[in-house]
């Protein structure tokens, strides 16, 4: 559940400017001096005092509060930066989760019930900083530099260096960098690809690349790294065990964090990657009580050969878990599932839990991925737990669940739970008073959605994070570390309003594009060009997301007004083509593909509009079927001439192949003139398009172009 991004307050350019926020939460170290008082040298890999001994566990590592973390001093909160300083606005919880560096820090894994103490074992020169006597800790450099921080718990001491940064200025382009490993002879090479924003001044030479070895795996490592501009290289044999190297880019600003990951058998990995299945699947959300008449898990399972025709390669569902909206259908929203009841329990109008198996099994058994809508930032009102916070009300032994060993009369260890404000008033999210906000200040609270994490990984194959903005990084740090320690293809997406890039370290594998999204919806209401769609991937990389990321092209989805409430039928054509066209996985939301007109309407399968169902499935054989249009398939705008009113082109592909693909945003089909060496034959209905004076496009169509100079 997201603030609507089709209001006015989140323009293109409005996300644009929030999107170059320094500093929402990492930390991490830096080597050489770039005119903020660090240390200078060859290796970037500053010497540090080794924690003590610690039992060894699954991963050697046991509650260590995970990668080194990267920030800046003085970081300015999102919200603020967006609506003004001391406002509340719907965004919050940002102004406190996203402020400062991490928004906390906290064991990874924790023994809920066990204590933790941080101190501040190293800090630059001239330094106050302090840290809190909690467990998890808000930790704001106030200096730049490095710093050490140890964290002590149960078992020993663990050792985390943070690296901040000089004040940053949000207006400065920020860079990008991705590494890639191997081992080369007797050593391991690690190359940075540190790119510079595609706006700014900076060059590929004006950057710096600063490497961090991983402080869990330093006793994995008999030696330091050895450092040479943008590569980074340590002998083979000085790797016993698993070792990450983490580097970041600086030049005006710093950049995401990137890691790869050596291993003592020569072996090595980018863990960043996404899943390759992802990367160009086809995604459609179903608004889950909106699918039919009368929706349950069986119902949904009988459209599945529907959704296999048409070439759905995973099915996002929103919530399916037992929350107050689903069973009050006056609820403002309408059945959305956003303020859950229950965690482990599927909402019992829907099936049982058996019941959403076999569905998720017919859907594997359809080649179909299924992707778990996964709601942690907050409860409904009237979860027991909030219940029992709120009015002292007691928790039933079958409601207690991962807590089975608390009295379920502790109203106390409940409000633990959540967030208050005024003593006895619950924070919730946005103005939205049904759904109170949790705390990851408490471990307890940290471990419970650990738990319903695991639960659910089990069944399903990705979670759409909802809210994750508003849960603090270094959880979900932890999350990502706990789930691909299981399953390196087990998907996790964002949901991040505004966008923001530090959202890709070390947390998510995809992002909904949400600046793609405003773009289309801009050009729909008139207030942006067409070839606004040819910025789309500069704006992506001007945010600085690293190139190994991927992102979610869609037009609507169940948290904006359709497409056609805004545009019509003609332009909803062309903004659905860019989504199959364009890098990254497009995604359909129920019925945009047979003319469903209501933000959350029942789907119309006795009113399919057949020629707009057809017109999709073109689209999804093409990006099936042509290398030209995959995501990583080179994308370079092209200049027609004489270009008509609401008309876009870009070319897709290289020396292998290329095509040209036209948008026609216009609402009437027009005349386009080509260059040299492009055929004339539509590739999403293999019909000729050829007209007196080039060809004709109604909404979208791809020309074979292998000899055009584009």
């Amino acid at each position: 559940m997201a603030p609507r991004t089709d209001d006015p307050r989140f323009s293109r350019r409005r996300l644009l400017a929030a999107a170059g926020v320094a500093g929402l939460g990492a930390l991490a170290g830096c080597q050489n001096d770039n005119g903020s008082g660090t240390p200078t040298g060859t290796t970037t890999d500053t010497p540090m005092e080794m924690s003590t001994p610690i039992p060894p566990g699954e991963r050697g590592e046991l509650y260590h509060p995970g990668p080194p973390r990267f920030t800046s001093v003085d970081a300015e909160p999102l919200g603020e930066l967006l609506h003004g300083s001391g406002e509340r606005t719907n965004l919050s919880p940002l102004d406190v989760e996203l402020s400062g560096v991490d928004g906390d820090l906290a064991p990874f894994d924790p023994d809920w019930a066990a204590s933790y103490e941080w101190s501040i074992a190293e800090t630059p020169d001239g330094s106050e900083a302090q840290l809190g006597d909690a467990s998890v800790v808000h930790f704001e450099p106030d200096v730049p530099g490095q710093y050490r921080l140890e964290m002590t718990g149960p078992d020993g001491s663990y050792a985390l260096t943070v690296r901040a940064f000089p004040e940053e200025n949000e207006d400065d382009p920020q860079p990008r960098v991705t590494l890639s490993a191997e081992q080369e002879g007797e050593q391991f090479r690690i190359d940075a690809d540190a790119r510079p924003s595609p706006e700014g001044d900076n060059t590929v030479e004006d950057l710096d690349v600063e490497f961090y070895v991983d402080d869990r795996d330093r006793p994995a490592l008999d030696g330091d790294l050895s450092v040479d501009g943008h590569t980074a290289t340590v002998p083979a044999d000085a790797v016993t065990d698993t070792v990450r190297v983490h580097a970041v880019a600086v030049g005006d600003r710093h950049s995401v964090a990137d890691f790869v990951r050596l291993e003592a058998d020569g072996s090595t990995a980018h863990p960043n990657d996404p899943p390759e299945w992802v990367e160009d699947a086809t995604i459609y959300e179903i608004f889950v009580r909106r699918f039919d008449d009368e929706v349950t898990f069986e119902t949904i399972e009988n459209r599945l050969d529907y959704l296999e025709d048409l070439g759905v390669d995973a099915l996002w569902l929103t919530p399916i878990l037992e929350s107050h909206s689903h069973a009050n259908p006056g609820v403002p929203g309408g059945p959305h599932g956003y303020d859950i009841k229950d965690y482990y329990g599927t909402a019992d109008a829907l099936g049982t839990t058996e019941d959403y198996e076999a569905l998720v099994e017919a859907c594997h058994d359809r080649d179909i991925k299924v992707i778990f809508d996964l709601v942690i930032n907050h409860t409904a009102r009237e979860h027991p737990y909030f219940r029992a916070a709120k009015h002292g009300e007691t928790v039933s032994a079958s409601d207690l669940g991962y807590f089975e060993n608390v009295s379920g009369d502790d109203q106390e260890f409940f409000r633990g739970l959540y967030e208050w404000e005024y003593g006895t008033t619950a924070k919730t999210y946005a103005y939205w008073q049904g759904i109170p906000v949790v705390d990851y200040d408490s471990l307890a609270l940290r471990s419970w959605l650990l738990d319903v994490i695991d639960h659910w990984q089990g069944i399903v194959d990705g979670f759409r994070c909802d809210v994750a903005w508003g849960v603090p990084r270094s959880f979900w740090k932890n999350v990502r570390d706990r789930v691909k320690a299981r399953d390196e293809d087990f998907l996790l997406l964002d949901e991040t309003v505004p966008w923001h890039s530090d959202f890709a370290e070390d947390q998510f594998d995809a992002h909904f594009d949400y600046g793609f999204n405003e773009t289309l919806r801009a050009i729909g209401r008139g207030e942006e060009n067409a070839t606004a769609v040819n910025d789309v991937l500069d704006d992506r990389a001007a945010m600085g997301y690293p190139d190994h990321t991927t992102f979610f092209n869609y037009v609507e989805n169940h948290d904006m007004s359709r497409y056609v409430s805004i545009g019509d039928r003609d332009s909803q054509m062309a903004a659905g083509a860019a989504t199959f066209t364009l890098p990254g996985a497009p995604m359909l939301y129920y019925g945009q593909e047979t003319g469903v007109s209501a933000q959350r309407g029942t789907m119309n399968w006795d009113s399919v509009d057949e020629d707009l169902q057809a017109y999709y499935e073109n689209l999804i054989d093409a990006r099936d079927s042509l290398s030209e249009l995959a995501s990583d398939a080179p994308t370079t705008p092209v200049e027609l001439d004489e270009r008509p009113d609401g008309v876009v082109a870009y070319a897709r592909g290289g020396s292998d192949g290329q095509v040209l693909v036209v948008l026609n945003f216009s609402g009437d089909p027009t005349t386009v003139s080509l260059p040299d060496g492009v055929g004339t034959t539509d590739l999403l209905t293999d019909e000729t398009v050829a007209s007196a004076d080039g060809v004709e496009v109604e909404h979208a169509v791809v020309l074979r172009a292998d000899d055009a100079d584009l």
